[in-house]
């Protein structure tokens, strides 16, 4: 495996651990449009790490975007404060 594949896993894995975590939080706005930019940076690298040619161009970006997004701390300031 490359370093950009398992860079890409190690991040696809944070993703799901973040979306499972914010999934039972009720989320104010900013809190959904973090999940959604993490979701939209992911989307793609399950099909690069496949072989997807189209995808795998853009695999370096993706995984750049998303290990960018996960930099940022989890934040209670996602969480609707009811």
């Amino acid at each position: 495996m490359t370093e950009i594949e398992t860079r890409a896993c190690s991040a696809m894995k944070q993703a799901f651990c973040r979306l499972r975590y914010f999934a039972k939080q009720p989320l104010n706005e900013q809190g959904r449009e973090h999940l959604y930019l993490v979701a939209d940076a992911a989307h793609n690298i399950p099909e690069a790490l496949a072989g997807n040619a189209f995808h795998r161009e853009t695999l370096e970006r993706d995984v750049l975007a998303l290990e960018a997004l996960l930099a940022e701390p989890l934040s209670i300031g996602y969480c609707d404060s009811h």
